[in-house]
């Protein structure tokens, strides 16, 4: 195992604690843990690679509370998330630690990722509505014109 795997749990407790409003070592307190570093280790220690069991992770549940606060279709669990949420980089880095991309976690959890076009034009007001229909019938007359442009066509050859 790489210490690639560690990291990703760090950063799986670090982002679930923040979420809770604590530290990480207050998470870990609350877990029932304590924090040793590395120089407080006895000598010939080997650390334990811990790797995620997926059929029960507590922090799956949590993830899935938030995304609920998300849907745009309640029928077909259509939500929306924008890639640069801190809750987008957070799930990527969660669905990594099982295996799995971002879209593999949320069709697992029973979600579809919608897209931005289709959630802006889902949260638009009536008035936001009537203005775009607007713009799209001006949009519509418009007259437009050709134009004919000459070019030269250079030779590609180098000279020596």
């Amino acid at each position: 195992m790489t210490s690639v795997t560690n990291e990703r749990f760090y950063l799986l407790l670090f982002f679930y604690a923040q979420r809770k409003g604590m530290t990480f070592n207050e998470l870990l307190k609350q877990l029932g843990y304590e924090r040793l570093y590395k120089e407080e280790l006895p000598k010939g220690y080997t650390p334990y690679v811990w790797q995620p069991n997926s059929s029960s992770c507590t922090m799956s549940e949590d993830f899935q509370d938030m995304l609920d606060d998300l849907i745009i279709d309640e029928t077909t669990k259509e939500l929306f998330l924008k890639p640069e949420e801190q809750l987008y980089l957070d799930l990527v880095s969660f669905a990594e630690t099982q295996n799995k991309t971002i879209f593999e976690l949320l069709e697992e959890w029973g979600y579809k990722l919608s897209e931005p076009k289709l959630f802006l034009i889902a949260t638009l007001t009536d008035e936001q509505k009537s203005q775009l229909e607007l713009l799209k019938s001006v949009q519509g007359n418009l007259e437009t014109s050709s134009t004919q442009q000459e070019k030269i066509q250079r030779s590609k050859l180098e000279l020596v």
